[in-house]
This record gives C-alpha cells, structure tokens and sequence, in this order.
C-alpha cells in the first residue's frame, strides 16, 4: 500500500499469520492461505478508495486469522499470546482505517 500507514504492523501481523504453530494439517492450509492473501494486499500500491478498500481487506484477513489460532494453538500461552498480538494489530488497522478512510 503507497501510503505504509500499516506497513510495519502488517508486516508483523503476516509474519505471525505464518509463525502461528497450528496444530491440525487443515489448520496449517489455512493459516498458510491467510498468510498468502495478506501478504498480496500488502503488495498493492494504493491511493484513495482503494487503500481504504487494501486496509479493509487485511482488517478481515486478521480478524481470521485470530479466530483460526484460537481455534488451532494447543498451547494456551502461545495461543493467548498470539491473539493478544493480533488484537492489538487489528486495533491498529481499525485506528488507520478511521483516520485514512472518510
């Protein structure tokens, strides 16, 4: 996205996509495909309608992923301490998506 409003914390949220420990195959496909996708949004250079259109896009590749770790991580501090990073994350895309996006 041309505007890197979220660059370094979308970076960190695909690298955590990918880094998440799953603990099913069906699980591992998933978090991997979440990973793909949101590193493709990150690629796109965007101005306008179409930044808001990228960030809204990765707020929901977040939001799934968060909802998959907490499903898929075993252990419960990895687990916690995965979706509390997301959390926060998606708060950010969230603040950047009210003050980018009219």
């Amino acid at each position: 996205m041309s505007t890197r409003v979220l660059s370094a914390s979308a970076a960190a949220a695909v690298m955590l996509i990918a880094a998440a420990p799953a603990g099913a195959d069906p699980c591992d496909a998933i978090l991997a495909g979440l990973d793909r996708r949101g590193e493709e949004i990150m690629k796109k250079e965007a101005t306008g309608a179409a930044l808001c259109a990228g960030l809204g896009q990765l707020f929901g590749v977040m939001q799934s992923a968060r909802i998959v770790a907490a499903r898929c991580i075993k252990d419960d501090d990895k687990r916690t301490k995965s979706i509390d990073v997301m959390s926060g994350i998606i708060e950010g895309i969230e603040a950047a998506i009210k003050a980018q996006c009219p």
